[in-house]
């Protein structure tokens, strides 16, 4: 069977890098106790975002009120829309960089 190697355009890359990017910060900031043994990570990686997130919510986000609710099963905080907000950039930040050291492609 004869068969040709499909060439993805562009577009196509930059989405798949980007699906790909979003996919594996939500899987590892939303976790839900799915991956074994992740809990380990997953402590020192809450000590972490508790800190950080409310100071992103008040000096970058200019939020009227503190972060005080993380995390609690609901999805529906303040903390956790700020959490999706960092997915979402820094997903764009490492789709622009994957894309500029792919020079392989043509």
């Amino acid at each position: 069977m004869n068969t040709i190697p499909l060439q993805w355009s562009l577009l196509e890359r930059i989405t798949f890098r980007f699906s790909f990017c979003v996919l594996f910060l939500f899987m590892f900031f939303f976790n839900n106790g799915t991956m074994p043994l992740f809990y380990l990570i997953a402590k020192l990686q809450n000590a972490l975002m508790h800190q950080f997130i409310p100071w992103l919510g008040e000096k970058v986000f200019h939020l009227p009120y503190p972060i005080t609710e993380f995390t609690n099963g609901s999805g529906d905080t303040t903390y956790d829309y700020v959490v999706l907000c960092c997915v979402a950039v820094v997903s764009i930040v490492a789709t622009l960089i994957w894309s500029a050291l792919d020079t392989k492609r043509e």
